[in-house]
């Protein structure tokens, strides 16, 4: 995969709802653009001082009211991750990116070769760190706050990360291979999840971005195929 061009970070500003958002959390940290070269992409995310110790109130704060869209997590990593690893995944290919949060998963399928990607997700502040974030990586991403609407194209690849840690959302492990030929879920948080038939399991490695400094994680990955002549695989 060829190299992709350093951004010029000084040329892009990030939405001031999303500035607000971070300022609320009063730890002293601020939005910047960041660039992640082992996943081929520069998001906005939280900077600061973040390997300090936390005061009760500013973790209790953290756990509440941190915005997923703020930080990369393991399981978004470790797909975005194979995703410019193994291009074949995605060359060529209609993918729907659910729950897309920052859109990191999403934007390394479009830097690998994905014909298309539609991030979809149904947090106003996801939708808005999707478009700046798809701006500063000057990539055509597709954001849309329906799924249904995003099902009416032709989806051949469903992805999620960190999507079934709630159990509102584990029926989706049924539910999606009802609407695409492929479904690959990554989950860092996979205890208590048990996949229907049909889905293969693997394990990949992911971490966070910023550097928490304690979490680097063992990802599950379920997926499923439709077809009989599947020949990608997850590397162990």
């Amino acid at each position: 995969m060829p190299a992709t061009p350093p951004i010029n970070h000084s040329a892009h500003h990030a939405p001031e709802r999303l500035v607000k958002r971070i300022d609320q959390l009063q730890i002293g940290a601020h939005l910047s653009p960041q660039t992640i070269d082992s996943l081929g992409c520069d998001l906005w995310l939280l900077d600061g001082p973040l390997d300090r110790p936390f005061s009760e109130e500013e973790m209790t704060r953290l756990a509440d009211q941190c915005p997923m869209w703020s930080l990369v997590w393991p399981a978004g990593w470790a797909l975005a991750h194979l995703f410019i690893s193994r291009p074949e995944w995605v060359e060529g290919r209609n993918i729907l990116d659910l729950g897309a949060g920052s859109a990191v998963v999403g934007i390394a399928a479009l830097r690998a070769g994905a014909r298309s990607v539609t991030a979809c997700d149904t947090a106003l502040d996801a939708l808005e760190a999707c478009r700046a974030n798809a701006q500063l990586n000057q990539v055509n991403l597709q954001i849309i706050d329906d799924l249904e609407a995003a099902l009416k194209d032709d989806i051949d690849l469903i992805v999620a990360a960190d999507l079934l840690y709630t159990a509102d959302n584990q029926p989706l492990l049924q539910q999606l291979p009802q609407l695409a030929p492929q479904v690959l879920l990554a989950e860092s948080h996979s205890a208590g999840i048990t996949a229907p038939d049909g889905y293969q399991m693997h394990t990949l490695k992911g971490r966070t971005w910023p550097d928490l400094d304690t979490i680097h994680a063992h990802v599950a990955c379920y997926f499923y195929d439709s077809s009989q002549h599947n020949h990608n695989s997850i590397p162990m």
